[in-house]
């Protein structure tokens, strides 16, 4: 009876729920744009993320059986939404139908349709015992060929007076990626990449990539053994305070995702080369209740090795840790592999009902000492080739709410910690508060918690958000944050403030129109020189973001997307503004091998402070979040064939044409001329 109920009242409302990709990648871009746009990032890898996605499409997440971590998988999902999942199934049983996750109170039609495609209402028989042969029936395999080239000459390539390039390597890009997966139980990867300007077989790349990575990865493996990882992995505890190798929580519109979580180990399968660990970890079931993460892990990374000879004779140090991955020029090479970091971590997890604690520990130990520039601002900074940390970590749920944070502490006696709240005040408000403290002399290498700044150091700050759905069409998200540095930063020579404040407004059709008007503020104070005064002082910079966007399905394989976006920077008499606007065009016809996407854009901003992020989408896998200054206009387009059933080739050209400038970007990777234009091809063997 209970059945027959709910199918006949909802299932009129979710008929359907296939053919999500469009949704997930919308909600997913928006997102992303914010996280990259608010960390004033020029580089950002996430494209795992998808990646992740389209392995629980594959083997997707049985909603009857999965934990809190699983579900924390399916990054749209808010940390209120995943624990009334849980709360629903504890009170009431196991999911019948699809349609009957409408009577948990937070989900709406959206996330309902955004999950469908990733999850399963099995029985959730009996895991079976782990036995090595059997996973290698009927598991999926995957092997990714790419290639990438600008076709322009940087000057990076043009030969010098010796005849010699700067670059010791070829302009093209080069990615090889091969993934086995059996229902997400075990997982193995490889992958190799060369970038633009790199060796390729060739000194000092004798072995061919300049870049490998591997992982083994293994879930349930008995009645213990919850993950094991064996190669290339990424850990995360808590909310990052001490350790998160993954794309987490931070200010976006999707302003109740400020809780970090999911799974403390996961496989690592990305091209970034410093964010990872690199050798064993485990997670073991201790008690019905508890469970133990343990790591270690040797890394290489490279650094820029100075020698101390006024001083101490022979000492060598370093001042940074290198980020880009880049190994084109001799000086770029010479810092490859120069610093061998040592990891060892671990955390004790335990459940108490609707009370989560965790223990955390990180000690990490380097080859040669980090010594930072001797800017003010810096002084706080670690130094040396030792730092331990520790943390505790906390997470309360009841139906309505969920309570959470963190306290961190490092060797040298600094601090932080924050603590947030998630919670509905009704069926159609939800509201997210979060405060941290960050401590000047708190010392961290691998945090990655919710801040302002790039790192969770010399900050103590506010944030608030709101999430309300008046009706099924209607949606409006707001958050603000207010916070101020103690201590000195980069161009800010004396304790600061900053400020922001977010709003959208968003009316949706499901499956025919989505439309949103999004303004976005942020004060913030730098160095500002005054004439007649020898010491800087600090003005406000003013930053305002105003987006309309419409996309328009015109039918199951036609979609339509608009926008138009404004900026404007303020910085005491200097001001800047600029504007994007742009034509999408998704053409993806059911039941037919071909599909491809289309933008043309122009783009009118004063300078590099008006600069504006916006997505694009690009071959599978990949996204794009590039940031335009300048005057011109923007073409691409991504061709997509699926040639058989087990091979897909796919094309992508874009082409960047400057009306104001005669040069584009600077140094070796400097353009003569005004135009840009990247090729970009892959092909996908699955068997």
């Amino acid at each position: 009876m209970r059945t027959f109920c709910i199918s006949i009242l909802l299932i009129l409302s979710l008929k359907a729920f296939s053919q999500q990709e469009d949704s997930l990648v919308n909600s997913a871009s928006n997102v992303l744009e914010d996280y990259v746009e608010n960390q004033e990032l020029e580089s950002f890898d996430y494209n795992t993320i998808f990646e992740n996605l389209e392995a629980f499409r594959s083997h997707p997440i049985n909603i009857n059986t999965a934990s809190r971590e699983d579900l924390r998988q399916l990054i749209f999902l808010t940390e209120q939404q995943i624990d009334q999942i849980v709360e629903h199934r504890n009170r009431y049983g196991k999911f019948l139908l699809p349609e009957e996750l409408q009577v948990v109170p937070s989900l709406d039609i959206e996330s309902i349709r955004l999950m469908s495609p990733f999850i399963t209402l099995g029985a959730g028989a009996n895991l079976k015992k782990f036995v090595l042969s059997d996973q290698f029936k009927g598991a999926k395999q995957n092997v990714f060929l790419k290639w990438e080239r600008t076709l322009e000459k940087k000057d990076g390539y043009v030969p010098r007076d010796d005849r010699l390039t700067p670059y010791v390597g070829s302009p093209n890009y080069l990615y090889l990626r091969y993934r086995f997966n059996n229902s997400n139980r075990m997982m193995m990867g490889f992958t190799a990449e060369k970038d633009a300007g790199e060796a390729f077989f060739k000194s000092p790349n004798q072995k061919g990539f300049d870049f490998y990575s591997g992982f083994i990865f293994i879930k349930d493996l008995n009645s213990t053994i919850n993950y094991l990882a064996i190669g290339d992995y990424s850990v995360s505890f808590g909310q990052g305070l001490i350790l998160h190798n993954d794309f987490g929580a931070g200010k976006s519109s999707f302003v109740m995702g400020i809780k970090k979580g999911g799974r403390p180990i996961r496989p690592y399968s990305s091209v970034n080369e410093v964010n990872y660990f690199r050798g064993a970890a485990v997670n073991i079931d201790v008690t019905e209740n508890s469970t133990f993460t343990i790591f270690g892990s040797r890394n290489d990374l490279a650094g820029s090795i100075q020698i101390d000879t006024l001083e101490n004779d022979g000492f060598e140090f370093f001042g940074s840790i290198r980020q880009d991955g880049l190994h084109r020029t001799e000086s770029e090479i010479l810092t490859k592999n120069t610093i061998q970091q040592h990891n060892a971590g671990a955390s004790y997890k335990m459940n108490l009902g609707n009370l989560g604690l965790g223990l955390n520990g990180l000690y990490t130990s380097l080859s040669k000492p980090l010594l930072p520039s001797d800017e003010l601002y810096k002084k706080y900074y670690f130094s040396g080739d030792k730092l331990l940390n520790g943390s505790v970590d906390f997470s309360y749920s009841k139906y309505s709410y969920n309570l959470f944070g963190e306290f961190a502490y490092s060797d040298n006696g600094g601090k932080a910690w924050l603590v947030g709240l998630l919670t509905s005040i009704s069926p159609k408000v939800d509201v997210s508060l979060l405060f941290r403290d960050y401590d000047k002399d708190y010392q961290v290498l691998n945090a990655n918690a919710f801040a302002d700044g790039s790192q969770p150091i010399n900050e103590r700050g506010l944030y608030g958000g709101i999430l309300i759905n008046p009706n099924k069409h209607f949606r409006i998200s707001s958050y603000f944050d207010f916070w101020k540095h103690p201590w000195l930063r980069f161009r800010k020579d004396a304790p600061s403030t900053g400020k922001e404040f977010f709003v959208k407004l968003e009316y949706i059709k499901k499956r025919k129109y989505n439309l949103y008007l999004q303004y976005r503020v942020e004060q913030k104070q730098e160095n500002y020189e005054q004439e007649g005064k020898k010491i800087d002082g600090l003005t406000d910079l003013w930053l305002h973001r105003l987006r309309l966007h419409f996309s328009h399905k015109y039918n199951k394989s036609l979609e339509f997307r608009n926008r138009i976006e404004f900026s404007y920077y303020r910085k005491g008499e200097l001001n800047s503004k600029g504007y994007i606007v742009y034509q999408d065009i998704i053409y993806k016809p059911i039941a037919n091998p071909f599909s491809m996407t289309t933008r043309f854009a122009l783009f009118d901003t004063d300078d590099f402070n008006s600069r504006i992020y916006t997505y694009e989408n690009d071959i599978l896998y990949e996204y794009g979040i590039p940031f335009f200054q300048n005057k011109g206009s923007r073409f691409y387009v991504n061709f997509r064939y699926n040639l058989t059933r087990w091979l897909t080739a796919e094309f992508r050209y874009s082409r960047t044409h400057y009306t104001n400038v005669d040069h584009i970007s600077s140094g070796y990777e400097e353009i003569l001329g005004n135009n840009k234009t990247d090729l970009k091809a892959q092909l996908k063997f699955s068997f």
